[in-house]
Protein backbone atom coordinates (compact mmCIF):
# COMPACT_ATOMS: atom_id res chain seq x y z
CA UNK A 1 0.00 0.00 0.00
CA UNK A 2 0.95 3.20 -0.90
CA UNK A 3 1.29 6.28 1.29
CA UNK A 4 2.39 9.53 2.11
CA UNK A 5 3.35 10.93 5.37
CA UNK A 6 4.21 14.56 6.15
CA UNK A 7 5.23 15.97 9.25
CA UNK A 8 3.69 18.23 11.25
CA UNK A 9 4.89 19.05 14.42
CA UNK A 10 7.03 17.19 17.06
CA UNK A 11 5.63 14.98 19.57
CA UNK A 12 4.60 16.71 22.82
CA UNK A 13 7.08 14.84 24.77
CA UNK A 14 10.00 13.51 22.27
CA UNK A 15 12.35 10.95 22.94
CA UNK A 16 14.99 12.90 20.55
CA UNK A 17 14.82 16.42 18.99
CA UNK A 18 13.52 17.47 15.78
CA UNK A 19 16.33 18.24 13.77
CA UNK A 20 16.39 22.07 12.52
CA UNK A 21 16.65 21.37 9.12
CA UNK A 22 17.22 18.63 6.36
CA UNK A 23 21.24 19.09 6.48
CA UNK A 24 21.48 18.91 10.25
CA UNK A 25 19.01 15.18 9.54
CA UNK A 26 20.90 13.59 7.34
CA UNK A 27 24.64 14.62 9.05
CA UNK A 28 23.90 11.67 11.49
CA UNK A 29 23.03 13.49 14.31
CA UNK A 30 20.35 11.08 16.34
CA UNK A 31 17.51 13.83 15.62
CA UNK A 32 14.09 13.37 14.10
CA UNK A 33 12.66 14.51 10.63
CA UNK A 34 12.68 18.27 10.44
CA UNK A 35 9.15 19.83 10.52
CA UNK A 36 7.64 19.48 6.92
CA UNK A 37 9.73 16.79 6.23
CA UNK A 38 7.53 13.99 3.30
CA UNK A 39 7.99 11.18 1.92
CA UNK A 40 6.13 8.72 0.14
CA UNK A 41 6.74 4.87 -0.40
CA UNK A 42 5.13 1.49 0.28
CA UNK A 43 4.46 0.18 3.95
CA UNK A 44 6.57 -2.82 4.69
CA UNK A 45 5.34 -2.81 7.87
CA UNK A 46 3.70 -1.66 10.60
CA UNK A 47 0.82 1.16 10.54
CA UNK A 48 -0.72 0.40 13.49
CA UNK A 49 -0.77 1.40 17.15
CA UNK A 50 2.56 -0.25 19.30
CA UNK A 51 4.60 -0.11 16.08
CA UNK A 52 7.29 1.52 14.03
CA UNK A 53 6.36 2.62 10.38
CA UNK A 54 8.72 1.39 8.08
CA UNK A 55 8.42 2.26 4.54
CA UNK A 56 11.05 1.66 1.40
CA UNK A 57 10.87 4.95 0.01
CA UNK A 58 10.88 6.54 -3.46
CA UNK A 59 10.06 10.54 -3.16
CA UNK A 60 11.25 12.28 -0.11
CA UNK A 61 10.84 16.05 -0.08
CA UNK A 62 8.75 15.99 -3.40
CA UNK A 63 12.19 14.19 -5.34
CA UNK A 64 12.83 11.00 -6.58
CA UNK A 65 15.18 9.31 -3.73
CA UNK A 66 14.30 5.78 -3.28
CA UNK A 67 15.37 4.14 -0.04
CA UNK A 68 14.30 3.11 3.43
CA UNK A 69 12.22 5.41 5.87
CA UNK A 70 10.93 4.39 9.42
CA UNK A 71 9.75 6.42 12.71
CA UNK A 72 9.37 6.25 16.06
CA UNK A 73 6.92 3.79 17.48
CA UNK A 74 3.18 4.86 16.63
CA UNK A 75 1.42 5.92 19.94
CA UNK A 76 -2.14 7.03 18.32
CA UNK A 77 -3.33 6.88 14.49
CA UNK A 78 -6.48 9.71 14.32
CA UNK A 79 -8.14 7.69 11.46
CA UNK A 80 -10.74 10.64 11.21
CA UNK A 81 -7.83 13.42 10.80
CA UNK A 82 -5.43 11.56 8.28
CA UNK A 83 -2.86 12.33 11.39
CA UNK A 84 -0.64 9.91 13.61
CA UNK A 85 1.60 10.20 16.35
CA UNK A 86 4.96 8.45 17.65
CA UNK A 87 7.03 8.78 20.37
CA UNK A 88 8.97 11.99 18.11
CA UNK A 89 6.68 13.31 15.45
CA UNK A 90 2.81 14.38 14.95
CA UNK A 91 2.46 13.42 10.52
CA UNK A 92 -0.28 13.80 8.48
CA UNK A 93 -0.73 10.84 6.33
CA UNK A 94 -2.71 9.78 3.14
CA UNK A 95 -2.65 6.79 1.29
CA UNK A 96 -2.45 6.89 -2.50
CA UNK A 97 -3.68 5.24 -5.60
CA UNK A 98 -1.25 2.89 -7.45
CA UNK A 99 0.00 3.86 -10.47
CA UNK A 100 2.11 2.32 -13.35
CA UNK A 101 5.15 4.29 -11.90
CA UNK A 102 4.71 2.84 -8.86
CA UNK A 103 3.98 -0.77 -9.75
CA UNK A 104 7.19 -0.82 -12.16
CA UNK A 105 9.31 0.66 -8.94
CA UNK A 106 7.79 -2.30 -7.07
CA UNK A 107 8.51 -5.26 -8.76
CA UNK A 108 12.02 -3.72 -9.05
CA UNK A 109 12.15 -4.18 -5.72
CA UNK A 110 10.81 -7.44 -5.10
CA UNK A 111 12.53 -9.12 -8.10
Amino acid sequence: MRIKITKLAPSYHPVVMTAGDIEEFQGGAYVSPPVDYCVEGYIIRGFAEGECLELTRYVKNGVESFGYFNTSRIEKIHWDLGKFETQNSIYKFEFLPETQQQIKFLSKVLS
